[in-house]
């Protein structure tokens, strides 16, 4: 019980690896201590993103939860319906019953600000995390997930500040240098974000391999993707030396994968986003590798993707799949079945990206007034393209397409003079690329023809 509580201890002050350890003392001397295999299971899906293990230990603590107290069992349920099965819906249902039965207890409200967030109800999720920090102010993990969701609501002040003061409590996590890039980078600060990543890379071997995908993902936010793929090949490189969680390599897989589709390198794209699919069945390494495998002539593979996520059955994957889905119907040139799968994505989860897709394709269809209805709604929660799967992994990159679609709205709206401002900012933020982009090209003449 005491190596339990040391475990406890530990998560909530961000010291994972710590807290593995106790977690995994207190099962070698009781192995049928299920609230501990849970705590394994939580260190797992949440910092190292290992799912297979998660799974793994999470079915140890459910062997054993005869053992547990009522508390215990609505906390290991819960969590697993969040971290294996993705049942955000059952999650938040678990724990609305946790907290009004213990309405002290932290993980609790802790647990279901991330149900609402990961179900796309974000005021929600900050007022909820709001309330466990009101109980516990010492608690950094729920203060670094305060700062990200701020970060998600595009209150990226706010997003700094909670992440700073995360660091002045801890600094051993990680993770907390992410709001502070992204968000200053949001905000236009370049030198603060990379500062940031710099910070994270001295942290460990960890934060130095989470840096290089983060800045691989700041490269491609400005263009410059060959030097974002020569960074995610040196991370998976190293990666492979240092025999890091599979997850953890799909990602920069994935990354890599987007900027060579970006760079015009259709195999190697094809190629790295095959790489992917195999070490991770996470949405955030899926659905881009399945996008990514429509553009380079994958399509079959690409669709066999969507029916997985389909088949998995919850109303998110299934979004997945229909957006996966629209896109294989936009190649095809079928607009109104594109915008149709889109709409019935948007019915299943408002994710930010179902708008952004939904207003290009009706720019595609000529529908310039829905089109900028729904792109500048797009931009106003701009915020949530900064981790686009809320899944602490920066996606900031995603974007810059965002603000070229929004001038193409404008200018079929008829709003010639925001379009032409829109259009000479969007060119602004590629003035260092280093690969050539046909939306750029494609901005600098339609503000000569005007």
């Amino acid at each position: 019980m005491r190596a339990f509580v040391r475990g406890q201890e530990a998560q909530t002050a961000g010291k994972f690896t710590d807290a593995l350890q106790e977690y995994q003392r207190a099962v070698d001397l009781d192995p049928a201590f299920g609230r501990a295999y849970a705590g394994i299971a939580g260190v797992y899906a949440n910092y190292f993103k290992d799912k297979e293990k998660a799974d793994a230990a999470y079915q140890a603590a459910i062997k054993h939860s005869d053992r547990m107290t009522e508390r215990e069992k609505y906390r290991t349920l819960g969590t697993y319906y969040i971290d294996i099965a993705r049942n955000y819906d059952k999650g938040i249902e678990n724990f609305e019953q946790l907290v009004r039965l213990y309405p002290a207890d932290n993980g609790g409200h802790g647990n279901l600000a991330l149900a609402y967030l990961l179900v796309g109800r974000i005021s929600e999720a900050q007022d909820e995390v709001r309330r466990s920090l009101e109980i516990y102010p010492k608690n950094s993990l729920q203060r670094y997930n305060y700062a990200m969701y701020s970060m998600y609501a595009g209150d990226f002040t706010n997003a700094v500040k909670e992440a700073q003061r995360v660091q002045q409590e801890n600094r051993t996590l990680e993770y907390a240098w992410l709001p502070i890039a992204v968000s200053k980078l949001a905000q236009g600060d370049v030198t603060g974000a990379h500062e940031a990543y710099a910070g994270m890379t001295k942290m460990s071997p960890f934060g130095a391999s989470f840096a290089t995908l983060s800045e691989a993902d700041l490269e491609m936010y400005f263009g410059r993707h060959r030097t974002a793929i020569r960074l995610l090949r040196d991370g998976i490189a190293a990666d492979k030396a240092a025999a890091v969680a599979p997850v953890q390599i799909a990602r920069k897989y994935v990354v890599l994968a987007e900027a060579h589709a970006a760079a015009a390198q259709m195999p190697q794209a094809r190629d790295a986003a095959g790489q992917a699919v195999p070490l991770s069945r996470a949405e955030s390494i899926l659905f881009p590798a399945a996008r990514v495998l429509l553009r380079s002539g994958a399509q079959e593979r690409a669709l066999q993707i969507a029916r997985d996520l389909d088949n998995m059955l919850q109303s998110h994957t299934s979004a997945y799949a229909r957006i996966i889905n629209a896109g294989h119907a936009l190649d095809r040139g079928n607009l109104g079945e594109a915008i149709e799968l889109l709409r019935d994505a948007q019915r299943r989860r408002d994710f930010w990206l179902i708008r952004y897709l939904l207003g290009k394709a009706y720019v595609v269809a000529n529908h310039g007034t829905e089109a900028l209805a729904e792109l500048e709604l797009a931009i106003k929660r701009r915020g949530e393209a900064t981790d686009a799967f809320f899944d602490d992994l920066p996606t900031i990159r995603y974007l810059p397409p965002a603000y070229y679609w929004l001038c193409r709205a404008q200018e079929g709206a008829g709003l010639a003079a925001r379009a032409r401002e829109s259009y000479n900012s969007f060119i602004a933020l590629n003035t260092e690329a280093d690969t050539p982009d046909s939306a750029v090209a494609d901005a600098r003449r339609r503000i000569g023809a005007q």
